[in-house]
């Protein structure tokens, strides 16, 4: 689906969950997948369903490219992520 990139996961009982990044000329497209014992995690996605013993779970949105730009040049945006990604343990 053209030019992106996927980071993989697997948990403590050997399920792995794909994490999908497309990079499209207006957009970007943010794919997520995989399967959980958290029935919260699972009912907050996009789409779920039980199967297999377990929860699987589908999380999809896309950003728009000016929105993006937007993001990643503005000061405030940059100082609350450093402050997020610092502060979550």
């Amino acid at each position: 689906m053209g030019n992106g990139i996927t980071i993989t996961q697997k948990d403590d009982k050997g399920r792995t969950a794909a994490y999908e990044f497309w990079f499209h000329e207006n957009f970007i497209a943010i794919h997520a997948h995989g399967f959980t014992d958290n029935e919260t995690l699972a009912k907050s996605a996009t789409r779920c369903r039980f199967i297999w013993g377990c929860w699987y779970f589908c999380f999809e949105t896309f950003i728009p490219r000016f929105v993006f730009g937007k993001i990643v040049t503005s000061e405030e945006c940059i100082s609350k992520f450093a402050i997020w990604y610092n502060d979550v343990k």
